[in-house]
């Protein structure tokens, strides 16, 4: 996952994260959040969309675009 860490301008606030799962309630961001999918599956709302991604796939956020993650079981993004 790629996103804004302070919701600032310098590009030196922005955060990588890798981790085995993720569940996140709704929530937005004033920039762009990039979310790949590694292996397994995660749940993800967008505005009133419900997508399951796999491994292989993935998502961009855009900026004020409420949404939240929801890890299946075995998930790793």
């Amino acid at each position: 996952m790629f996103f804004e860490q302070l919701h600032s301008l310098s590009e030196t606030e922005f955060r990588f994260r890798i981790g085995h799962t993720i569940t996140f309630p709704i929530h937005l961001h004033r920039s762009f959040e990039y979310f790949g999918q590694i292996s397994g599956s995660t749940e993800v709302c967008i505005g009133e969309k419900k997508y399951i991604l796999g491994a292989g796939d993935a998502v961009l956020i855009f900026p004020f675009e409420p949404h939240s993650y929801q890890a299946q079981l075995g998930g790793e993004f």
